[in-house]
């Protein structure tokens, strides 16, 4: 809704002809010649200097009531097309008849500063009226012979806009927005025992304003859960700063960048319950202080205002049963077991997290068909903890595996190892995970060996 800032009003003009005394105009004759600025109307005391349209159309509609056909050419002189082309439209207008066609409006550059480069709202136009060169003679026009020509803006998307904007509220929503941060977790329960929560603001608009959260709402669709934000911060208004232009285009803009403290609201109460998805209403206020950037405020469609919530965690996480599934190449190149008799292979996990793993490895096929289980269902054990949840030792273990002669097959023949962890936090406690964290392996094998003589 970004383009909802600046709307182009819809009529950008609209002009009757007719004479006051009967008169018999000759083929090829112009009638009417002008080359004028005229101001458009526009709301909330926006007055806008330059923008470039994304996309949309100018609607053309003649009413010719003549009794010959005339051609009518009509030009927007502030509108450019590659810097040089000007908007350019001429139609033959059938004898008392009425036309309608649409023009695209694409990519055009609009100046509405008037001819003389010191006006606002105004755009220059050209416009031009003949008797049509190809009318057998003369063609009588009375005064009640009417000549009308109404133009319009049609779903015009602005690219980018600069003036002044005018003061306005806008409301945003009430609209819903995926959250994929869950999505690949298979969780029973999650939860934060203290943090500290910021909203961000990067404002990208060269509009300051107020902006409200008027409703936040975390929606688990799979539970139907609805949890709605509520603490000092909903319907409270955030001052928020303009963004600064540095130079030409959008990659070149200062953004505004402001934090608020919803540490007291209940947003961990929101994140707790892993939502799929948010719903939010907003409410923007602009230019609530005047015109404080001389007539520099500015939008580009794709450079909007950002949010982000920053958590910091203080007291740790708690999760019960986090599901974790992967599946990675197989490496089978170089394994040989012909001269095995018998054997096993031991791996020895060292874990520095605070967290047991549950753990299956599956051996697949390139079809996804498992072939053999490697390790199915073994616990690693967490590393221990000490009163401040933080890991003092590592805890090692061992996990055997015979090979038998299914094992040794599939071992050879399998392209992938799907891995399926089951994560729990170490005795159920909140816990924080750091940098020097780290899970080792090692393999080592015990083999009986064949020797061939």
């Amino acid at each position: 809704k970004v383009d909802s800032l600046v709307m182009l009003p819809d009529t950008i003009f609209s002009f009757s002809f007719h004479l006051y005394y009967p008169y018999t105009a000759q083929p090829g004759e112009n009638l009417l010649h002008e080359h004028f600025d005229h101001a458009l109307d526009f709301d909330y005391g926006i007055e806008l200097e330059n923008a470039i349209v994304k996309s949309g159309k100018v609607k053309f509609e003649v009413l010719n009531q003549i009794a010959g056909n005339m051609i009518c050419d009509f030009t927007i002189n502030s509108a450019l097309y590659n810097n040089t082309d000007m908007f350019f439209v001429s139609e033959i207008l059938p004898a008392q008849d009425f036309i309608s066609k649409t023009f695209d409006f694409s990519n055009y550059y609009v100046n509405f500063k008037g001819e003389q480069g010191n006006l606002y709202n105004t755009l220059n136009y050209s416009l031009d009226l003949w008797l049509h060169p190809d009318e057998p003679s003369g063609v009588l026009i009375n005064p009640e012979d009417t000549f009308a020509i109404n133009i319009c803006f049609e779903d015009i998307i602005l690219d980018y806009a600069k003036g002044y904007f005018g003061q306005n509220t806008y409301n945003f929503g009430p609209e819903n927005t995926e959250f994929t941060l869950f999505d690949d977790l298979e969780i029973v329960n999650f939860s934060i025992e203290d943090a500290n929560i910021f909203f961000r603001v990067e404002n990208y608009y060269g509009i300051e304003g107020i902006l409200k959260i008027l409703e936040l709402n975390a929606i688990n669709n799979s539970n139907d859960i609805t949890i709605p934000l509520e603490g000092d911060m909903i319907d409270s208004g955030m001052f928020i700063n303009a963004a600064i232009q540095t130079g030409q285009g959008m990659y070149n803009i200062q953004p505004s960048i402001h934090t608020f403290d919803f540490s007291n609201t209940n947003f961990l109460d929101l994140f707790e319950i892993m939502p799929d998805e948010f719903s939010y209403t907003l409410e923007i206020y602009s230019n609530s202080l005047g015109d404080t950037t001389n007539h520099d405020n500015f939008f580009y469609l794709d450079a909007p205002i950002k949010t982000f919530i920053n958590v910091e965690i203080n007291e740790g996480i708690s999760i019960e049963d986090l599901r974790i599934e992967k599946t990675d190449d197989w490496n089978s190149d170089n394994i040989s077991f012909d001269n095995v008799n018998n054997g096993k292979l031991i791996m020895a996990f060292e874990n520095g997290f605070p967290f047991s793993l549950n753990i299956n490895i599956f051996l697949e096929n390139n079809s996804g068909e498992i072939l053999d289980t490697l390790i199915y269902e073994d616990l690693i054990a967490s590393a221990l903890i000490d009163e401040n949840q933080l890991v003092k030792e590592p805890v090692k273990t061992i996990i055997t595996i015979v090979l038998d002669d299914d094992m040794e097959q599939a071992i050879q023949e399998a392209e992938y190892a799907r891995y399926v962890l089951l994560v729990n936090s170490a005795e159920n406690e909140y816990v924080k995970v750091y940098s020097d964290y780290i899970l080792k392996l090692k393999i080592n094998g015990d083999f009986n060996l064949r020797i061939e003589q």
